[in-house]
């Protein structure tokens, strides 16, 4: 492999590595933004935490790893095909209006029909309506 010269000429800094304490330190000056920058990590921990399982659930549908990947993939396309037509359901109850009223509602939604799904076997019918349905109140 041949020798580049470098992209850039500044010298390593750990303040840049340090400078994230900074941000949240600013970021947590502010409840509300706080609070809802708090809120968007659980819900991206939530759906990466999700991805995985479903990856993990399509390898044990399929041990010898043929298809695993076919099926997982479908079963996060019946997730975002659910995605879709709640977001659009949403658009069209909140006529255009951000309503508070229905972050519960879905949160409700969400962790009920995430735990009816642990007990659903995974390839089933069953299974891919209740993705969908996930996908809607996410």
């Amino acid at each position: 492999v041949p020798s580049r010269p470098p992209s850039s000429h500044v010298p390593f800094s750990w303040k840049t590595v340090l400078g994230h304490a900074h941000q949240l330190k600013t970021l947590h000056s502010n409840l509300g933004i706080w609070r809802a920058a708090l809120g968007d990590a659980a819900f991206y921990f939530a759906g990466g935490l999700l991805m995985l399982t479903l990856a993990e659930a399509g390898r044990q549908m399929f041990p010898d790893g043929h298809g695993a990947a076919r099926i997982t993939g479908i079963m996060m396309a019946t997730m975002g095909a659910g995605i879709a037509v709640g977001s659009l359901t949403a658009a069209r109850l909140c006529r255009h209006h951000i309503l508070m009223g229905l972050v519960p509602l879905a949160a409700l939604a969400l962790g009920g029909l995430a735990l009816i799904l642990a007990a659903v076997p995974a390839g089933s019918v069953l299974f891919f309506a209740l993705l969908f349905l996930l996908g809607v109140s996410g």
